[in-house]
């Protein structure tokens, strides 16, 4: 390993048992106070009801909402006019390796498969930090769609042991490598490029495989996180998406997420349906977490994106 590379997981480890020691601590106190408030004189009693709300949202955050799963579903024409929809299910972030056993990836499986799509794309960030996690993705082999599973890294993948993840990926897992490629989709007579890039902080996004190099044919962009476009020009796909932020994991009502992201992408590219770089682009909350183990208002995200061409 190099210096910097154990320098990165080093923080990475520490960080997570600071957010669980404030969390617990947080939790904790909060009950005890639940319980120890009964001595206070009844004019302070909402304090109590405070310190409760407190536990709840905690616990709440910390064992229920990451276990949901929901599917959110975009309708993007690329024409003015479609004579075709193409259905496709974007999984972003599974980070395998924490909280969530196997048996969550099995049902985000049977829920992508359920949906029927034509093409299924996993963006990255298949393991959390430790490669050998990966396995953990087992009943992903299991995702099937007529077009084919297509994937790119995350920079969690480089993390550990890229090679042994992208190796699972492609012998076991059986998906296909769209790493600074170019795939063609067909559906009756009409046809989609779909550009697939490397991650933004820890691969080599190939932009060549965009720039200048326009067609008739509407295109997309499919990759990691917001930070592999920062150098594209305006205008150079019909629709870009990603994923990486996980919207912040934590969203407030009427403020969004108080977290800040770790992407020098404009801040405000967290979560949904926005626009930047002259076109549309999705930004998924991905199934996982990182650092910290919990989500409040914003739950595990597949994105299905009916692409109009």
């Amino acid at each position: 390993m190099t210096g910097a590379h154990e320098a990165g997981m080093f923080l990475l480890y520490y960080s997570d048992w600071f957010i669980r020691i404030v969390f617990y601590g947080l939790l904790i106190g909060s009950a005890v106070f639940v319980w120890w408030g009964r001595r206070l004189p009844h004019r302070w009693q909402w304090t109590r009801i405070i310190a409760l709300i407190v536990v709840a949202c905690l616990l709440y955050g910390r064992l229920v909402e990451p276990r949901l799963l929901t599917v959110k579903t975009y309708q993007i024409p690329l024409v003015p006019q479609p004579q075709q929809w193409i259905k496709a299910v974007f999984l972003y972030d599974a980070h395998a390796g924490r909280d969530k056993g196997p048996w969550y990836y099995d049902r985000v499986a049977k829920t992508a498969n359920s949906l029927k799509p034509d093409v299924i794309f996993v963006g990255g960030d298949f393991v959390d930090w430790d490669s050998s996690k990966v396995t953990w993705l087992e009943g992903w082999k299991n995702l099937s769609a007529p077009q084919g599973v297509y994937f790119v890294l995350g920079n969690h993948d480089y993390y550990d042991n890229v090679d042994r993840v992208r190796t699972y990926v492609l012998d076991t897992l059986k998906f296909k490598d769209l790493t600074n490629t170019v795939l063609s989709l067909d559906k009756g007579g009409r046809t989609l490029s779909v550009v697939g890039l490397d991650d933004g902080h820890k691969g080599e996004p190939d932009l060549s495989l965009l720039n200048g190099s326009r067609s008739t044919r509407p295109r997309i962009i499919f990759t990691h996180e917001a930070d592999a476009l920062l150098s594209l020009p305006d205008g150079e796909a019909e629709l870009a998406i990603v994923g990486h932020t996980h919207g912040g994991q934590v969203r407030l009502p009427f403020f969004g997420t108080p977290a800040v992201l770790p992407q020098a992408a404009p801040q405000w590219l967290d979560v949904g349906l926005k626009r930047w770089k002259g076109m549309p682009i999705i930004i998924s909350a991905g199934l996982g977490e990182a650092t910290a183990p919990v989500r409040f208002f914003d739950p595990p995200q597949i994105v299905v994106v009916e692409i109009g061409i």
